[in-house]
C-alpha cells in the first residue's frame, strides 16, 4: 500500500490530529494568499522586493501578523518586531510565522512608524463561546 501524509494523520491521537489539520490549513490558506505567484516564484520574490523597498525606514521593516489560534485566541496588528529590510531576512521570519501557525493567519511588512501606532487587540473566543453558553461554537468578529 502506498503510503501518504493521511497515513500519518491516521496515527495521531485526537490532539494531534487537530494540530496537524490546523497546521495544514493554515499552509493551504498561505498558498491561496499567494495563489497568483504559485506558477512563478521569481514574480513573487520581485512582488516582495518592491513591498520592502516601498515600507523600509531607515534599512529596517516592521513585521506585524493577526490571526487566530487552535485554542480560540483571535489577535490583531501583533508586533513581531523590527527587521532589516533584507528580502531573505524578512522572508526568514514570514516563513517560520507560518511554519508555526495553529490556525489561520497572516504576516505582513510594515514601516515601523505605522507599526508603532497600530494597536495590539486580542479575543479569546473560547471563554466567550462558555460564558454565552454555546462552548461548542466559536463565533469570531471584530476585535474592536
Amino acid at each position: 500500500m502506498r503510503r501518504t501524509h493521511f497515513n500519518h494523520y491516521e496515527s495521531l491521537s485526537k490532539v494531534g490530529r487537530m494540530r496537524w489539520l490546523a497546521k495544514r490549513m493554515a499552509k493551504l490558506r498561505a498558498s491561496e494568499h499567494q495563489k497568483g505567484f504559485r506558477d512563478d516564484p521569481l514574480a513573487l520574490k520581485a512582488a516582495r522586493i518592491a513591498r520592502l523597498n516601498t515600507v523600509a525606514e531607515d534599512g529596517k521593516v516592521a513585521i506585524m501578523s493577526s490571526g487566530r489560534d487552535c485554542d480560540g485566541v483571535q489577535w490583531r496588528n501583533q508586533h513581531l518586531g523590527l527587521y532589516p529590510a533584507l528580502y531573505w531576512a524578512v522572508s526568514r521570519v514570514m516563513d517560520r510565522e507560518y511554519d508555526n501557525a495553529e490556525g489561520p493567519m497572516s504576516v505582513w511588512v510594515e514601516r515601523p512608524s505605522v507599526a508603532k501606532q497600530a494597536e495590539y487587540s486580542s479575543r479569546d473566543l473560547t471563554m466567550e463561546a462558555y460564558e454565552n453558553g454555546h462552548a461548542h461554537v466559536l463565533y469570531s468578529g471584530d476585535l474592536d
